[in-house]
C-alpha cells in the first residue's frame, strides 16, 4: 500500500495548489477518505482523527474541521476512519480496521505519503475523544 501512496498519489498531492482538497480512495471495496488544507512552503502536518460518531447527527465520513489558528503555519490533513459507513452501528472503531482491511496499515501509509508529498517538516498528530 506504501506504493500507491508514496507513487502516483503523492504525484497528485505535490501538484495540489494552497487550500483545502477532499480525497477520496476506494482500496478493496472501502473508502478512504481524507480532508486536505495545503499551504504554501515546507510546513509542520497537523493529523487529525475523529472521537465517535452517532449518525442520528453526522452521515461518515465525518472529519475533524481545520484549525484556523494554523492557516499559513501548517498543512492540516483531516482523516474519516474507514471502518465507519453510512448506516454502520459502529460508532467508534480507533482506525482499527477490519477482518480483511488494515486501516492502521493504510492510513499511516496514506499520512507517510502525504508528509512527503507536502516536504512536510515533521508531523503533529491530533484526535477528538476516541480519535
Amino acid at each position: 500500500m506504501r506504493d500507491f501512496f508514496e507513487g502516483r498519489i503523492a504525484t497528485q498531492i505535490a501538484a495540489l495548489p494552497a487550500g483545502e482538497h477532499e480525497l477520496a480512495f476506494d482500496i478493496d471495496g472501502f473508502s478512504v477518505c481524507a480532508k486536505l488544507r495545503r499551504e504554501k512552503g515546507t510546513l509542520p502536518l497537523v493529523v487529525m482523527f475523529h472521537g465517535a460518531v452517532d449518525q442520528k447527527f453526522r452521515t461518515p465520513p465525518v472529519f475533524v474541521g481545520f484549525i484556523p489558528s494554523l492557516f499559513g503555519k501548517a498543512h492540516q490533513i483531516a482523516i474519516a476512519d474507514p471502518s465507519i459507513r453510512a448506516g454502520s452501528p459502529v460508532r467508534l472503531a480507533w482506525y482499527a480496521g477490519e477482518d480483511g482491511f488494515p486501516s492502521q496499515d493504510i492510513v499511516a501509509d496514506l499520512i507517510s505519503g502525504v508528509a512527503a508529498a507536502l516536504g512536510a517538516s515533521r508531523r503533529v498528530y491530533f484526535g477528538t475523544s476516541g480519535g
